[in-house]
């Protein structure tokens, strides 16, 4: 819900997603880590299973299928994250400390290492005029986890960065710029678990998932501040603040029904495996939770902000200038892996009642 100010300024377009596609029925379905969106509407998914790609058309049907596991060119050791660059897809493999490109038909056309010492948890590359991927992790330090004398588990957590990637002509990656960068600190919404000898690192806060961070294709980083209440955008090259920001959003007041929604999975937990073990404050039901819950860019250098109401979720779609043009609900799909949107398409992550993926297609309609 924005603001009456807000309001009052911004009339957006009511466009709307139509679904054409869906990769339900497979037999044996990919264990989906990562998707990219071709312009035609066509769905390169990475398989984190079989560590291999799979395109699928714009009605799900799967049409071909890239890599296999192994070392060499076109095999991965662990497959992890898709992105574009202009129309070359690029295969991150963090077992192999390795990028690959690839065609529109799968072939490759290079490689190259991967820079630093750290973890990639997504690429952000929606494609575009700019050649580039942002990364956006940790650092590949091991979690380090101690036992003090009351029995309470407490772990050093590795520090989070966002990268600014080039892609050069050779296939060489340049690391341009670190933002962000900052010591690691137990957080107020990290809690960690010990069940059966296992460290689980939940989210406390619910609607806590997933990246709130997008690259532009015109080389900027959007990100929320104000407590996930407003997008702001900065150089991606300088790190410098872009005076560019939206208006607030208000908090939404957490009712039953959100919190029954949004706490099952913590609920499910702790009633198989009893009460979990906090470092830093005790699960508690908020008052309201944080309204953006995810910002995706798309290859027009558009960010789509899913903001949550107390009517439902919602993606509001703002240009390069900052300016709101259009909203409209937002699917129901896995909100633990990002969606994404290029051209006049856009693809969900969903999962049945036994956990199984499918990859949903949809098509932008603008108004």
């Amino acid at each position: 819900m924005v603001s009456a100010a807000h309001a009052q300024v911004i009339a957006p377009a009511a466009w709307r997603l139509e679904r054409i596609g869906t990769t339900a029925g497979e037999a044996v379905g990919p264990d989906v880590v990562s998707l990219a969106l071709a312009t035609n509407g066509q769905v390169y998914v990475a398989d984190g299973r079989d560590h291999q790609i799979i395109l699928y058309d714009t009605t799900g049907k799967r049409r071909a299928t890239f890599g296999r596991s192994g070392s060499g060119p076109g095999e991965y050791q662990r497959l992890a994250g898709l992105a574009w660059t202009h129309d070359t897809l690029v295969a991150y493999d963090p077992g192999a400390f390795r990028l690959t490109y690839l065609s529109l038909t799968g072939g490759v056309v290079g490689t190259a290492a991967w820079p630093g010492t750290w973890f990639a948890q997504y690429l952000l590359g929606p494609g575009g005029p700019r050649a580039g991927v942002y990364a956006m992790g940790y650092t590949r330090s091991t979690i380090t986890v101690k036992r003090g004398q009351s029995g309470v588990v407490t772990a050093a957590l590795p520090k989070q960065v966002v990268v600014f990637l080039e892609i050069l002509g050779s296939r060489a990656v340049r690391q341009l710029t670190a933002i962000g960068d900052s010591a690691a600190t137990p957080r107020p919404d990290d809690c960690e678990v010990r069940a059966k000898g296992i460290i689980h690192i939940m989210s406390t806060l619910p609607g806590g998932t997933g990246p709130v961070d997008a690259f532009t294709s015109d080389g900027r980083l959007a990100s929320t501040t104000d407590n996930r209440s407003r997008v702001v955008w900065t150089d991606a090259q300088s790190g410098a603040r872009v005076t560019r920001t939206s208006p607030a959003y208000a908090p939404v007041p957490v009712t039953d029904a959100i919190w029954a929604r949004e706490a099952r999975e913590y609920l499910e937990y702790t009633k198989a495996n009893g009460p979990l073990v906090c470092t830093t404050t005790a699960f508690q039901r908020p008052a309201t939770l944080p309204p953006i819950r995810r910002l995706v860019a798309d290859d027009a250098g558009n960010v789509w902000v899913e903001v949550t109401t107390s009517a439902g979720a919602r993606l509001d779609v703002y240009n390069g200038a900052g300016t709101l043009i259009a909203s409209m609900p937002a699917p129901p799909y896995d909100d633990t892996m990002p969606f994404v949107v290029r051209g006049e398409h856009a693809a969900f992550v969903v999962r049945d009642s036994d956990d199984v993926a499918a990859v949903e297609i949809y098509r932008i309609l603008r108004r």
